[in-house]
């Protein structure tokens, strides 16, 4: 599995239409492009280590990650990802939104199965 970093000043724009940001879309790119290369390593041990620990192979060959600023918190579909002075804290964040990909999609198949036994 591989982690695509996607910088969309559109995504960004259109999260903000109606607030206001503490960044420009130029620090976003910064911040995101610093998270990018200072994790590189650590991120490629993650995606082996996780599916490793849960038990489970990923459900996707690739996650597009959209680093942004918006007034809201990160999430995990499309994975979007707050920035932050913190970068461990954003490494935490991208970690605990890759879990929603083993751990939302097995709910979700669960409701479906339960639905289509009904």
């Amino acid at each position: 599995m591989k982690i695509k970093f996607f910088y969309s000043q559109v995504y960004f724009r259109h999260l903000n239409q109606n607030k206001t940001t503490k960044r420009s879309w130029e620090e976003v790119k910064k911040i995101g492009k610093t998270f990018e290369k200072k994790y590189t390593k650590e991120i490629e041990n993650l995606l082996k280590i996780i599916p490793q620990e849960v038990g489970k192979p990923w459900q996707s060959k690739e996650i597009t990650v959209y680093p942004i600023d918006w007034s809201g918190p990160s999430f995990s579909n499309p994975l979007t990802l707050k920035v932050r002075d913190d970068l461990k804290l954003m490494l935490v964040i991208l970690i605990h939104e890759l879990l929603h990909d083993f751990f939302l999609q097995e709910k979700i198949l669960k409701e479906l199965k339960k639905k289509l036994i009904s």
